[in-house]
C-alpha cells in the first residue's frame, strides 16, 4: 500500500458511484476492478473500505428503506461487499485469555460490513472481541445473561433495527445487567442524539471511533 495523500471528495464519490453501480448489477468482477482502484488510491485497507464500500451500504440501505430498491438487492450488495472485504482487511482473531468480554454484534440488521469494519480496526489495535453476529433482541439479553460480557458493542444499519437498542437497554436493566451498550451505524450518524434517546453509553461514527472508545472503556476499567 501506499502511503498517499487521502484523494479529494470528488474522486472518492466517483468510487463511490462506480462501486454502487457495479452492486445494483451484481457484478462482482467489476466490484473487484473498483476495488483495486480505490485500494491503489487510499493509504490503508480499513480507509478503503470506510470511505468507498460502507458508504454505498448505507446509501443503498437508505433507499430500500424509501421503497426504492428490493430487499433481494441489498442482500446481494451485502454479501458482494463482504466477500471483498474480506481479502483485505486483516484476517480476525477468536478472543484468548482473561482480557476483558467485549461482544460485538449485528442487531436485526442484514449488513454485516459494518460490523466487520470495526471487528478488524479493533483487531488492528489489538483489542479482540467475541463476535456474536447477527441477533434480535431476545438472543442479545439471552446470551448476556449466560456470557456476561463487559461491553457490548451495537452495529445498525437500518433505522428501525437502531431503534431496537431501547428494548435491548430496557432487557438488560431488568434481568440486573448493567452493561454499557456502545452503537455506530448510519441511523446514528443522521440524527447525533439518537444514541441517546434508546439508551445506549456512548456513539462511534466509524471504525476508528470505535478504537478511541473501547481503549478508553478499557483505560477507565483498568484504573478502576
Amino acid at each position: 500500500m501506499n502511503q498517499q495523500t487521502k484523494p479529494d471528495q470528488a474522486k472518492i464519490t466517483a468510487l463511490q458511484q462506480a462501486y454502487k453501480s457495479t452492486l445494483l448489477s451484481v457484478d462482482k468482477a467489476q466490484a473487484e476492478e473498483v476495488l483495486r482502484t480505490a485500494s491503489s488510491m487510499f493509504a490503508t485497507p480499513l480507509e478503503v473500505a470506510e470511505l468507498c464500500l460502507a458508504p454505498v451500504l448505507e446509501q443503498m440501505g437508505d433507499a430500500w428503506e424509501n421503497g426504492h430498491l428490493a430487499l433481494s438487492q441489498i442482500y446481494m450488495a451485502s454479501r458482494i461487499s463482504e466477500e471483498l472485504v474480506d481479502r483485505i482487511l486483516p484476517p480476525l482473531q477468536e478472543m484468548r485469555g482473561e482480557a476483558p468480554k467485549i461482544a460485538l454484534m449485528l442487531l436485526e440488521d442484514h449488513h454485516m460490513l459494518g460490523k466487520r469494519l470495526v471487528q478488524s480496526a479493533l483487531r488492528l489495535a489489538g483489542i479482540p472481541v467475541l463476535d456474536w453476529q447477527r441477533v434480535t433482541v431476545d438472543e442479545l439479553i439471552a446470551r448476556a445473561k449466560q456470557e456476561r460480557p463487559d461491553l457490548i458493542l451495537i452495529s445498525a444499519l437500518m433505522l428501525r433495527a437502531a431503534l431496537h437498542v431501547r428494548d435491548v437497554r430496557e432487557g438488560l436493566d431488568r434481568a440486573g445487567l448493567a452493561i454499557p451498550i456502545y452503537v455506530g451505524g448510519a441511523p446514528f450518524r443522521f440524527d447525533p442524539l439518537l444514541w441517546q434517546e434508546v439508551g445506549a453509553s456512548a456513539m462511534g461514527a466509524n471504525a476508528t471511533e470505535a478504537i478511541h472508545l473501547v481503549s478508553g472503556f478499557l483505560e477507565r476499567r483498568h484504573v478502576a
